[in-house]
């Protein structure tokens, strides 16, 4: 075997190691994809995708520091990716530090303010923050650059939400799941819209509609939280 194909079957072995545990990650079998992952990285110590792969896993198990530890030896192996930067962002978040997940937010912008992943990261972060008028110009880009995403229309509706819009919420939450009608962050917040509509005395149907609404969720990922 030449030079050229030993190079070629390094590559396709990597690649193949990160699809196994790609693969693992869709069906929730995080530990397994944490194994693979390991190997993974065993093999090739620099592996900035195993490393954020890693960090995924993590937050899915609720292992917060050990996600965070992950990004930043991500970060030490490429430090010009906003990658780590946007999980770092979702580790503070999950964590209830809010500032500290606009930092990590404004650092993944800094990097890739035209992707749509960072734009969106920055959104949630400032939204979590409380800047309500700088998420609603994320917003805007975020509209420039998905405007027909699922995602776009949940962060109009969270926005509207917090605004205490409830009507407006309810436009945008629909919307989101015209394109994605499994997406149990906006059957959840939809739901949350006809509670608080219910409450402000808006008419007895919203209860059973807010009721409707949770289920849905619920059936369409049974670990999720309602809120």
């Amino acid at each position: 075997m030449d030079e050229q194909e030993k190079a070629a079957e390094i590559a396709v072995n990597y690649f193949r190691s990160m699809e196994r545990g790609e693969l693992l990650m869709e069906v929730g079998r995080w530990r397994e994809a944490i194994t693979e992952f390991d190997r993974h990285l065993a093999e090739y110590p620099g592996s900035h995708f195993a490393m954020c792969q890693l960090a995924v896993c993590y937050v899915s198990l609720g292992e917060l520091q050990t996600a965070l530890d992950m990004t930043k030896q991500a970060i030490a192996a490429e430090p010009d990716s906003e990658w780590a930067y946007r999980l770092q962002s979702t580790i503070y978040s999950e964590n209830g530090e809010p500032q500290r997940a606009l930092d990590a937010a404004k650092i993944a912008i800094e990097k890739e303010p035209s992707s749509p992943a960072t734009i969106q990261c920055l959104f949630w972060a400032q939204a979590g923050a409380a800047k309500l008028d700088d998420a609603e110009k994320s917003l805007a880009s975020l509209r420039e650059a998905m405007p027909d995403a699922s995602d776009t229309h949940e962060a109009a509706g969270y926005l509207s939400l917090k605004r205490g819009k409830n009507l407006e919420a309810e436009k945008h939450y629909l919307e989101a799941l015209k394109i994605d009608p499994e997406s149990v962050n906006a059957l959840n917040n939809l739901g949350v819209v006809y509670l608080n509509l219910y409450q402000a005395g808006d008419g007895l149907h919203y209860k059973q509609m807010s009721h409707d609404m949770f289920e849905r969720a619920v059936r369409a990922q049974p670990t999720f939280k309602l809120g």
